[in-house]
């Protein structure tokens, strides 16, 4: 795995302070405010078993958060997938994720007519924050992983283990999760502050 972390910094291609990790999410969320309204939308919509008329919805939500690309994608993925479809898409891709399996969790929502791995997991970044990130062209640009779905897991377990890293070192998270909780989208996010920089 590329990630390492050393002498209070996590190391990817560049050294990271872990102490520059609330800050960079900080600038994330002033970035992107309603990142915690989207999670709250895509956990609902996981609750309620995935229901057709709320797809249309949660997909524009989620593309619209995505940046300049997302109102391109949205409309094709709407006019070349079915709400039934994205929905099962997306039930599927929350069943694997309940298992852990973040390759097949990927695999089944890239399945999806213009659908990328970018957007796919963005998707995916709002079923499940705490093990689910983001991972784009920028971050691949940035970073020593493969754009598919194993570079996605691999990246994801390393986001989830620099996330237990900054929990034990008593780095705050300016989310506020439960018990000082870094979720593996915050600790993205962050990267991804950096990353675009």
């Amino acid at each position: 795995m590329p990630l390492t972390v050393f002498n209070n910094s996590a190391y990817f291609a560049v050294p990271m302070p872990l102490s520059d990790f609330p800050q960079l999410l900080r600038d994330h969320m002033n970035d992107n405010p309603d990142t915690p309204q989207i999670e709250d939308f895509g956990e609902q919509l996981t609750r309620d078993g995935f229901p057709a008329n709320d797809i249309p919805d949660f997909v524009t939500r989620v593309c619209e958060w995505g940046g300049k690309q997302g109102p391109r994608i949205l409309s094709r993925i709407l006019n070349q997938n079915t709400n039934v479809e994205i929905a099962d898409a997306l039930r599927m891709a929350s069943s694997s994720l309940a298992l852990g399996q973040l390759v097949d969790a990927l695999t089944h929502i890239d399945k999806l007519r213009f659908l990328d791995v970018a957007f796919a997991s963005k998707h995916l970044r709002f079923l499940r924050p705490d093990i689910c990130p983001v991972f784009d062209r920028i971050l691949h640009d940035a970073l020593p992983y493969t754009l598919d779905a194993n570079g996605y897991s691999d990246f994801a377990h390393d986001c989830a283990s620099l996330a237990q890293t900054l929990a034990a070192n008593q780095i705050a998270n300016p989310r506020q999760r439960t018990a000082g909780a870094w979720f593996v989208a915050d600790v993205e996010g962050a990267i991804y502050m950096l990353a675009s920089r």
